[in-house]
């Protein structure tokens, strides 16, 4: 922005907060260097960037009285950032009519917010004053939805001057501001919250980090299925209790007694006694156990 800053008295005038004598500052905005030629066009010009300047610092002062007053319900945010009035003059002997007029802030001049959003001046990023300004423009994005963003903040101690806003593509209600949208993306990839911040409630905008994903856990072999007990007698086949039942007909004349016993939990106990043998006695849970076991007593019996 083309302008040129004068330090000046106020010697009369109807501004209430500006008594004569006071030291002001005097900001013109000189239109040539936009390549404007007519006269006519370059009152124009000069007036819609005074009106221009003098509204960004108006808006911006609305907000932070808002500020002001929720941070004034809690006790422990202390003293708050003040945006001063701006004013716009009209000079009719002057070539360059239109003027903007403020109170001179007396001491160190710092600059607690650029309008790139980089947060690399120490004293902005240490200092209470700064931090408390860094806390008003993540207040400003959080109520506007990041929709306009207060920026270029910069005074002496908690009294701010000259600041800038920066607003969507499409503005915020009604409202277009003199900074680049750009600053809006950089302010919100760059802040980092500080404990003003914390006390006004306002969440980080910065996305949380990502938990490392962890290995997949490995799937369980499906291990072989357990046997079903059975209760009961389980036959193989027909043919197989035929075969035994054959044997025991066969190893009767020969056997004083012969007992073929089914249990209830489906087990086979057999009960054989021989004229020349001691008695024997087999447990087998499958038929064809049994079968195995009467054919090597009839081969026996046999070669006997």
């Amino acid at each position: 922005m083309h302008r040129r800053a004068f330090r000046t008295k106020l010697h009369a005038g109807q501004i209430p907060l500006l008594v004569p004598g006071h030291s002001c500052v005097l900001k013109v905005h000189n239109s040539i260097s936009y390549g404007t030629k007519n006269n006519d066009e370059l009152i124009q010009k000069n007036f819609t960037l005074a009106v221009e300047e003098c509204q960004v610092q108006n808006t911006a002062r609305e907000y932070i009285k808002s500020y002001t007053t929720e941070a004034q319900s809690i006790e422990a945010f202390g003293e708050i950032p003040e945006i001063i009035p701006i004013y716009l003059v009209h000079r009719p002997s002057n070539d360059i009519p239109y003027a903007t007029l403020e109170e001179e802030l007396i001491g160190d001049f710092v600059k607690y917010s650029v309008k790139d959003g980089k947060e690399i001046n120490l004293r902005r990023r240490d200092s209470e004053a700064g931090q408390k300004c860094c806390a008003f423009q993540h207040w400003v994005y959080h109520k506007t939805e990041g929709n306009l963003l207060v920026t270029d903040m910069q005074g002496v101690g908690m009294r701010l001057t000259d600041v800038g806003i920066a607003t969507s593509k499409k503005g915020y209600k009604g409202f277009k501001g003199n900074c680049a949208t750009s600053f809006i993306d950089q302010f919100k990839a760059l802040h980092q919250c500080n404990k003003y911040c914390e006390i006004l409630g306002l969440k980080s905008l910065q996305p949380k980090p990502k938990k490392p994903a962890s290995a997949p856990k490995p799937k369980p072999q499906p291990s072989a299925a357990p046997k079903k007990k059975t209760f009961g007698p389980t036959f193989c086949d027909k043919g197989a209790l035929t075969s035994v039942c054959s044997l025991l007909m066969f190893l009767k004349p020969f056997a004083r007694v012969v007992k073929l016993l089914i249990q209830t939990h489906g087990r086979y106990f057999v009960h054989i006694q021989l004229a020349s043998c001691p008695p024997l006695n087999v447990f087998t849970e499958k038929c064809e156990g049994l079968l195995i076991f009467f054919f090597l007593i009839s081969e026996a019996i046999m070669l006997v």
